[in-house]
């Protein structure tokens, strides 16, 4: 869903709210049956402009007294305000259309006989909607402010969940880009013909990664691409050591993808497949069918301990993480270690 769309569907939600408020003073209205003859009743107009009074406290206490005084712990300023703001919807109202008072003409008895039967929860609302002016203010008050509330939370894990992946983002591993450079250096003495094609991927792996990867989503052609040059990098750095197999079938256009969600299940794979003692077998496939990506990865466990483990647990956390908020329900992971080998299986369905 695009800005756009948001702040429409959210002006959309908004409307139809006030119109459904604003239709409570009529629908319940004791004098309903009156039709259009009810806007030129007193009860009705008093009770009508206090429910206009109650949604501009409404939109005044959630958009300006919240957020610059309750949640900033001015607390005696709020109440102060809320206090004459409270006064004015009150006394507003009857100041001019008049106050109330019981008129009993000889047409304005009440009927003989029991009061007629209403539905509880009819009673309840009609209460509610010409009930004191007190209890609509006292609900309106603690409904903006629990809505507020909740939605100052929703922002806070936004950004929340935007930080750790701006701290995803960051975790380029120091490692990789230094023995990464160090191979282009040396491919650089020898004069090799690989040296321009490394430098490419290593400028393709850092843009992706300042700017595509700032983004929400990106296309499943980037994501790949960027996995592709990382893995072709990987190639360089270690020649002929590691068997390296690695396949993309199916079609991808037209999907997107959050980024940079894959690659921490790849890293993991040449960091723990690698053996420099022998040689070292590492498998990566990656198969989209339909809407559902399906990412595999395989290797031996290489004998040595490696230095930054927790770095890469930590990384592997915050992906999980990042799956479990962004596609909540539409994704399996099934890892299967061995004391010899590992592999993973993900699955996302991307719409």
């Amino acid at each position: 869903m695009t800005f756009i769309q948001k702040n429409g569907f959210k002006v959309f939600m908004h409307v139809f709210g006030s119109l459904i408020f604003l239709s409570l003073p009529v629908v319940f209205s004791p004098d309903f049956d009156e039709s259009l003859n009810l806007i030129f009743i007193s009860p009705f107009q008093r009770n009508f402009f206090t429910y206009l009074l109650l949604l501009g406290f409404f939109y005044i206490n959630y958009y300006l007294l919240i957020p610059r005084f309750f949640t900033g712990r001015r607390y005696l300023i709020y109440f102060l305000l809320i206090s004459i703001i409270f006064i004015c919807v009150v006394l507003l109202p009857q100041i001019i259309f008049g106050f109330p008072r019981p008129h009993f003409g000889p047409h304005d008895m009440p009927p003989s006989g029991p009061p007629p039967h209403h539905h509880k929860a009819f009673d309840f609302f009609r209460f509610i909607s010409f009930g004191p002016p007190v209890i609509q203010f006292i609900i309106i008050l603690i409904f903006s402010i629990m809505l507020r509330l909740y939605d100052q939370l929703r922002h806070t894990e936004k950004e929340k969940a935007v930080a750790e992946l701006s701290y995803l983002k960051a975790q380029i591993n120091p490692h990789f880009l230094f023995n990464t450079l160090n191979s282009i250096y040396a491919l650089s003495i020898e004069k090799s013909d690989a040296t321009p094609s490394a430098v490419v991927k290593l400028s393709g792996i850092m843009r992706y990664i300042i700017n595509e990867a700032s983004q929400d989503m990106v296309s499943l052609e980037k994501e790949i691409t960027y996995i592709r040059d990382y893995i072709e990098l990987q190639k360089i750095r270690f020649g002929d050591t590691i068997r390296l197999v690695f396949s993309v079938d199916g079609r991808t256009e037209g999907l997107v993808i959050s980024p940079l969600i894959l690659i921490t299940f790849i890293e993991n794979a040449f960091k723990y497949g690698i053996n420099p003692e022998k040689n070292s077998s590492i498998e990566i496939s990656i198969r989209v069918e339909g809407s559902w990506l399906t990412l595999k990865t395989f290797n031996y466990k290489a004998a040595n301990i490696i230095a930054d483990e927790t770095q890469s647990k930590l990384g592997l956390k915050n992906t999980l993480k990042r799956l479990n908020s962004i596609y909540p329900g539409t994704h399996t992971l099934t890892i299967d270690e061995t004391e010899g080998a590992y592999s993973c299986e993900l699955k996302i369905n991307l719409i």
